[in-house]
């Protein structure tokens, strides 16, 4: 991408008020605590970067369909092209010319970026390493922005510019390739952006993880959208499964979520019946039939994940006052107490170029497969092994992903125990149950039984769960062995200082805790959170999925 180098004049003049009320209405709420409202300084700022993004992206793809419409129609010999006179009247123009001429003192302001941004460098209760890291996502994202401001002028001084012989539009092509490259760019900063946040977020109460759960969920389900779509199906599952939690969550804990400010008069609809509402619109515009539906003539001339990523699902996501994002922060902020804010995912822009000709490779060799050797599944020469497997086994579990496979693998592992191999399984959900004692690989079909009996159902509360299985762990300690607890979740559960002090001290004693997730994407708080409860431990945090589970299963027999 060739850089573009941002006037000063748009330094000073571009303040960049938009029209989005939602952010103002944001100012009104309860203040949060000062850690909390300092982060959402930043996730604000970056959310309304995305809305100004979403406006342009509108623009541009409106010249970017005129473009190829005026090299359609050329027909005359000697014909002269100008864009201008095809987009009279076009939106792009008084958008960016609003955009780039109103400053902070025009009354009709909403939103002032150049303002929200600078409200992120006044911070002062997170640490210094904490602020710089935010402050470099903070210019990047800014610098991006502004850039984007600047192509946007350059592409109106083309449009304006003097008649010009240029059929093909080569020049216009190549600067909405550029402002693709930096719709590119900002995907990244932002998602570099939230991983940054994640692990500075307090944890919120158990009434409201689920929700959290579903914004993550659709963060997930966006990304698969644009990508390949083979997991397409897994994360609609996910996203369904974490809207089951949402509505067993405003049954099981109304007095919670009272208490935090959330219930509304009798007869009205609940900010939280809203957050559902959107998230089962998100996945029934995902559905195999939502996605056989026919596209409108305006997009046939792009991929269909453009249109179904865009105009299908993150306007339902992330639109600045009506989606899943929205009514989540708009719970947070409702509450009584300080919360952070879940960040916006960012526009798709992708330009469609004039019809060029396809390379033939017909004649081109095809690669012959490469077969790579299977691998030998054994015990031999590790260590004795007392393995204590704490198995969540709440209703989330159900899905063929999760406790059915763990189920699959854990049968394959019973297969290379030797004698002196010691196993137990202890479960988590409403209650915590031991459901195998101890028991040495001389007793294989015990085993196996134990395994084959595991139903999912229930909560997910983790804490006895950690007890009984530290308690086995302790009870048959193998001096010179592998003594290990082996945590399988597929989400968040509830732990508290003397959980989380257990496990350091029986870490200190040589009983380490490994984790495995199941479903979760790496990049979320989940996930963040587990890997910080491995490290506790004194053990490796993993993500189990169908294509590396019987490896993640085998290691944790190993010693590794």
């Amino acid at each position: 991408m060739i850089p573009i180098l941002v006037p000063r004049w748009i330094r000073v003049v571009c303040l960049l008020p938009l029209f989005f009320s939602a952010t103002t209405t944001h100012a009104q709420s309860r203040p949060p605590t000062s850690k909390a409202a300092d982060l959402n300084r930043y996730i604000d700022f970056s959310n309304e970067c995305q809305h100004l993004l979403h406006e342009l992206r509108l623009r541009f793809e409106e010249v970017n369909h005129q473009a190829l419409n005026a090299i359609e129609l050329q027909a005359r010999p000697n014909w002269r092209f100008q864009l201008a006179d095809l987009l009279q009247g076009t939106t792009l123009h008084t958008f960016l010319k609003g955009t780039c001429t109103r400053t902070s003192k025009d009354p009709e302001a909403g939103v002032d970026l150049a303002i929200l941004y600078q409200r992120t460098r006044n911070t002062s209760s997170l640490s210094s390493l904490e602020k710089s890291r935010l402050d470099t996502h903070a210019a990047s994202i800014w610098t991006v922005t502004l850039n984007m401001i600047a192509s946007g002028q350059s592409l109106l001084g083309y449009l304006e510019g003097p008649v010009r012989e240029d059929p093909q539009l080569e020049d216009l092509f190549h600067q909405l390739q550029q402002i693709a490259s930096q719709y590119e760019d900002m995907a990244k900063e932002v998602q570099a952006f939230r991983t940054t946040v994640s692990p500075l977020r307090p944890p919120l109460p158990v009434s409201l993880v689920p929700f959290e759960l579903l914004c993550h969920e659709g963060w997930d389900l966006l990304r698969e959208t644009r990508q390949s779509g083979a997991n397409l199906a897994e994360a609609r599952s996910e996203l369904a499964a974490a809207q089951a939690q949402c509505e067993q969550a405003r049954i099981r804990y109304p007095r919670q979520l009272q208490e935090l400010g959330l219930a509304t008069p009798p007869g009205e609809e609940q900010v939280y019946d809203h957050a559902i509402e959107f998230a089962q619109l998100l996945g029934q515009r995902s559905s195999p039939a939502a996605m056989q539906e026919g596209i409108p003539a305006q997009w046939r001339r792009y991929p269909t994940p453009y249109y179904r990523y865009n105009e299908r699902l993150l306007a339902v996501f992330n639109h600045h006052k009506y989606g899943l994002i929205s009514y989540f922060n708009d719970m947070l902020d409702r509450s009584n107490r300080g919360f952070v804010h879940e960040a916006e995912a960012v526009p798709w822009f992708m330009v469609i170029s004039p019809a060029q000709p396809k390379e033939d490779l017909s004649l081109q060799p095809m690669p012959l497969p490469q077969t790579a050797p299977a691998p030998t599944w054994t015990l031999e020469g590790s260590p004795k092994n007392n393995l204590v497997f704490l198995i969540d086994v709440s209703a989330s579990m159900s899905q063929a992903e999760k406790l059915p496979l763990l189920k699959e693998q854990l049968q394959f592992l019973v297969s290379l125990f030797r004698p002196e191999d010691q196993i137990a399984v202890v479960t988590f959900s409403s209650e915590a149950s031991v459901v195998l004692e101890t028991t040495t690989g001389t007793f294989p079909a015990e085993i196996e039984a134990a395994i084959q009996a595991l139903r999912s159902g229930g909560d997910t509360h983790a804490r006895k769960g950690f007890k009984e299985a530290y308690r086995l762990a302790e009870d048959n300690f193998i001096f010179a062995g592998t003594n290990r607890v082996i945590l399988i979740t597929d989400g968040a559960f509830e732990t508290d200082n003397s959980t989380e002090a257990d496990i350091a001290a029986y870490a200190a004693k040589g009983i380490t805790l490994n984790v495995l997730l199941l479903g979760h994407s790496e990049s979320t708080p989940v996930a963040q959170r587990l890997g910080e409860l491995a490290r506790l431990g004194g053990g490796n945090y993993e993500h189990l999925r169908r294509d590396n589970a019987k490896e993640m299963i085998v290691k944790q027999a190993r010693g590794e």
